[in-house]
């Protein structure tokens, strides 16, 4: 009887042991994006320090009624804007314009649409139901913003009319015949911000901080979908032999038609 009671005290001790290893056990990072991912770039080539280039997730948790805030956003700049009373008043309206440009989709747009999967078809209108093609995906995600735009009309573009559409006339950026990688070294110095990006066959957004390169786009590679990626370890740029690049944050042209509510014109293969 004495070894039965002394043979069920082991036991339970062994299975306490057990249990506390599986609480301390650490879990496998995601390969998404989240709110705070604590583990370096280096760990795995999939996984960002959401802490260290400021990419948490913001908003309320519901697409409209963030939607809704921009649009708030952009009219309460638009009356700054009519008020500025120099050029001086107005180019400084126009940086805080772009910046929140930038803070908006990158912390709220986007991560609502992360996930939703690539279809070379796909043009939902709605974050995560149905399937979005990497041109519908800018053009969307801008039109969203308050961008006036044509999202289908854009999106069905060559990459280097939606970057020529996007740019309003600003300059634009051309790598051609470059190594991806020495591209990406390039782009590591451009001022940080948020760009449009143009590849061979494909589209997204280029985001430069801490002269870091990301690229944000909807993924074909693998189970594709939308996705942010450091651009030195995605297959998608890696691939490209041509990369065009147009100004999103600090395009002044974009964003002053983006407060005013001004049409951007399509540029189509027969201009």
């Amino acid at each position: 009887m004495t070894r039965l009671k002394y043979g069920l005290i082991g036991l339970l001790v062994l299975l306490g042991l057990a249990l506390l290893l599986s609480l301390n056990k650490p879990s496998n990072p995601e390969t998404r994006v989240h709110d705070v991912v604590e583990i370096t770039e280096t760990t795995d080539s999939n996984v960002i320090d959401t802490a260290k280039y400021n990419l948490h997730k913001l908003g309320t948790g519901n697409y409209t009624i963030d939607l809704h805030q921009v649009h708030n956003d952009r009219t309460f700049l638009l009356s700054l804007h009519k008020a500025a009373k120099s050029d001086s008043a107005r180019e400084a309206n126009l940086k805080r314009a772009g910046e929140l440009v930038e803070a908006t989709l990158v912390n709220k747009v986007f991560h609502y649409w992360y996930g939703t999967p690539w279809d070379f078809n796909g043009h939902t209108n709605t974050p995560n139901k149905g399937n979005v093609a990497c041109g519908y995906f800018v053009s969307t995600t801008l039109k969203h913003i308050g961008l006036q735009v044509n999202r289908y009309t854009l999106a069905q573009q060559n990459p280097q009319n939606e970057a020529l559409s996007l740019s309003c006339g600003d300059t634009i950026f051309k790598f051609q015949y470059v190594a991806a990688m020495n591209v990406v070294d390039s782009l590591s110095a451009f001022t940080p911000g948020l760009y449009f990006v143009g590849l061979s066959s494909h589209v997204g957004f280029v985001l430069v901080r801490k002269q870091t390169v990301f690229f944000i786009h909807s993924n074909y590679v693998g189970d594709g979908g939308v996705a942010i990626e450091l651009a030195k370890y995605s297959d998608a740029f890696l691939s490209s032999r041509s990369f065009t690049l147009a100004r999103i944050s600090h395009n002044p042209k974009l964003i002053n038609k983006w407060i005013h509510s001004e049409e951007v014109s399509v540029v189509t293969s027969s201009d």
